[in-house]
């Protein structure tokens, strides 16, 4: 896990797009799509050597030493989010239908994350269970960068 001797580094944020309105219509498939979309997060975490801070939700909070591994981790997850196979009820919605570009090239299928980051200089603290988390204006500004994207974004 990244810490304050590491000067600094990218926090990101992740967040499911329209995630109340599928929770609302749609919740025992929403029980199995949140299942995929954290073990596959999870994964790509511990591949491109990632620190999960914490979760909330559907949201995520990651930091990574590696600027590059924090992108590829980004560009990786959206890639792979459209190839899990979600459940039908899904599927079924405008936020998370299969969609093609005029080429014919997948731009959107599944539930689509969006991400942000900024470059952070946080304070550093051990919570009550003694996980590394982050503070301050830095990732305060993290956060909203995500929530300024749209799902299947990533703005850096």
């Amino acid at each position: 896990a990244p810490t304050a001797k590491d000067g600094e580094f990218p926090i990101i944020f992740t967040d499911i797009q329209e995630s109340t309105k599928l929770w609302s219509e749609a919740t025992e498939d929403m029980k199995i799509s949140l299942n995929l979309h954290n073990v596959l997060l999870r994964k790509l975490l511990e591949e491109y050597q990632g620190y999960e801070i914490k979760t909330q939700g559907d949201s995520f909070m990651v930091a990574f030493k590696d600027y590059l591994n924090a992108i590829r981790w980004m560009l990786r997850s959206q890639s792979e989010l459209m190839k899990l196979d979600w459940p039908t009820n899904v599927m079924n919605f405008k936020e998370t239908a299969f969609k093609v570009d005029k080429f014919g090239n997948i731009i959107f299928r599944g539930v689509r994350v969006r991400m942000g980051t900024a470059i952070c200089n946080p304070d550093v603290h051990k919570d009550n269970v003694g996980k590394l988390d982050y503070f301050g204006n830095s990732v305060n500004l993290s956060a909203r960068v995500a929530s300024a994207a749209n799902g299947g974004q990533i703005i850096i």
